[in-house]
This record gives structure tokens, sequence and C-alpha cells, in this order.
């Protein structure tokens, strides 16, 4: 039999038991736009698991830590993966404002035992994610731009054996994401820094054009080993950290998950410098992009410099410089967590 299919997503930040709702919580009707959805008949499926599931905002993340809470937003959309060539879009939600917790209606579609569903970010075919050659950032420690650049999940929605109008379903982020905190530990060189751009290169693949649903990251078009962060509209962010400071300039950024040896290109200004775009060039060397995880990159711009505060070129006394930790890489992994009902 044909129903409308409502999502219920309960998602939340720390460990606990699956959320539910009863049926006291469907909305008899839901205004999507001047048409009213009869949701009446509505099967309803529910998410468990816990953290990153989704979200256009990650609030609230830690370096090196687990911490986060995730929110939908308004327009939000996830998709049913019904074959090869035919996916179906959900024609409405319950959300006013970013929240924890959502409800997604479908039109009329087969009751079926199980269904893929994903969030496929801002694509509007229900098909293809892009994870593109430029990614803009406005805020600093902002991830609302990820929606854009291929951020995604998958779950399965499996019919509740003993009440066939319930399913339950659990999202996994399919990319790997980078957050990217800059800092300068020369005094002469930070103050009044600005960090202009980012860059990152790999000697694999980062980025392209994807069917997710059918070849996860396999099989795609466009592909590439290069990613720029265009930050603030290209008036960038401050440098004047000593240290790592996720609210003054954390970057985020989605790459394609697998093995990469990545380079990342930070590009800057100082005032001690007029006219003059500096750039440093820390190498991360070899290492596994999970699907589904956040990796911490932290990353001094400054570079070697004599006792006048002059950089050392190349045959330069090194030795007898100022010597700074260059970066450092931590992985957050399995963002969803795992519960029993």
């Amino acid at each position: 039999m044909k129903r409308k299919l409502l999502f219920t997503l309960a998602l939340v930040a720390t460990a606990c038991g699956m959320i539910s709702c009863s049926n006291d919580e469907v909305a008899s009707s839901l205004s999507q736009g001047s048409t009213p959805i009869d949701t009446t008949h509505c099967l309803k499926f529910l998410t468990e698991g816990q953290r990153l599931t989704r979200v256009s905002y990650i609030l609230g993340h830690t370096a090196a830590g687990l911490g986060a809470t995730p929110y939908w937003q308004p327009n939000d959309r996830i998709w049913l993966y019904v074959g090869d060539e035919e996916r179906v879009g959900s024609i409405g939600s319950d959300i006013t404002a970013v929240t924890q917790r959502a409800k997604f209606y479908f039109p009329p579609l087969q009751n079926r035992s199980t269904y893929k569903v994903h969030y496929l970010g801002n694509a509007t075919d229900g098909r293809y994610i892009t994870i593109g050659a430029n990614q803009w950032q406005y805020p600093p420690d902002n991830t609302d731009h990820l929606a854009s650049n291929g951020d995604c999940a998958e779950g399965l929605a499996t019919q509740d054996a003993n009440n066939p109008d319930l399913y339950t379903v659990k999202f996994k982020r399919l990319p790997a994401y980078l957050c990217i905190m800059p800092y300068c530990s020369d005094e002469f060189v930070r103050t009044g820094a600005v960090l202009k751009g980012i860059r990152i290169y790999s000697d694999n693949p980062i980025r392209g054009k994807f069917d997710v649903a059918r070849y996860g990251f396999t099989n795609g078009t466009d592909v590439a080993n290069n990613i720029e962060m265009i930050l603030n509209g290209g008036n960038g962010f401050p440098l004047d950290n000593a240290a790592a400071d996720r609210a003054k300039n954390a970057v985020y950024v989605v790459i394609g998950p697998s093995w990469h040896n990545l380079v990342i290109e930070i590009n800057f200004t100082s005032p001690k410098f007029p006219g003059q775009e500096l750039r440093a060039v820390r190498v991360i060397g070899n290492h596994e992009y999970k699907a589904n995880s956040m990796t911490d990159i932290i990353a001094d711009v400054a570079n070697y410099y004599d006792a006048d505060n002059n950089p050392i070129g190349a045959g330069g006394q090194i030795e007898l410089a100022k010597k700074h930790k260059a970066v450092e890489v931590s992985e957050n992994e399995d963002w969803d967590g795992t519960f029993n009902r």
C-alpha cells in the first residue's frame, strides 16, 4: 500500500538511548508554502545515534575532542534511494529554526521494509554532491558552508517488525572533514596579521562530483587533487593569535575520504611586510582520512627568523634561529555513535 512517509529525526549530542516520538507528536497537517500536507497517516522514521549525524552548524567542536552538537536548518531536505536512477526527496518538514529534531514528509510511496536514506546538503536532484575546487567560508569557526561543498550522510531506514508504521534509521556521514586552525608563534609577525586563504593539496583526488548513493566516493567526475578555501569573501580572518583559537580563525573543509599525503599552504599578510602576501607550507604526511571523521590540523605559520626578525633564506643559520612547532594533527572518528534500542 502506498502511504505518505514521515521521517522524525531525533539528534542528540551526548551519549543516550534512542530518542523516539509517540503518535501524538505527529501533527495532523503541515504547511509547505501554500499547500497543506496531510500527515494523518504518515509512516514515522526515527533516527538513533548521536553527535555529528548531519549538520550545517557544527557547534562547540573541540580540537582533539568528541564534543559537538548537530542542528538541522530550515530548507534542509533528505532523500530516499528508490533505485539507481530514481531518488525521492522530502516535500516538507516542521523546521522553522535551527533544531536538533525534525520531521520530514514524503509523497505516497510503496511501504518497503527498508529504505536507504541520504542527506545531500544543498543538492537539488537527490543524486550528486560536489566537492568543489573553491570552498567559501565566511565567519570563522562556522560550518554552514559545508552544505554547499559536499556534506552528506547515509542511513538505512528499517521497518519495525512489531509496528509497520515505524522505521528506525541511523545516519553516517560519508566525506572526511578537516578543521584547520593556524596560529603564529612569532610576535613580530603576528601583530595585525590576517589569514587570507588556505590551499590543500594531495597525492590522491580530494574533490569531484559523486553519486554517493550509488557509488560512494568512487566513479567520480571532474576529480582533482586540490581545494582552495576562500575566507570571508577574500577579506580573510585574523591571525594575531599565538596559539590555536577556533573562534578566531578555524577553517572547515570537506574532502573525499582516503589515504592522503596532504600539503597545506597558508597564505597571510602582516603589517611588518607591507604589500607582501606571506606563505607557510606545511606537509602533513601520509594519513588516512576516514569517512565520518574530522581531522584537526593546528599549524604554526611562523617560519625561521634571525635575531633581527628577518626571514632566513636558503643557506642561512637555521640552527641559531627561533624554531617553532609547525603542525599538529589529531583525528576524531566515528561521529555518529552506536546505541542499542
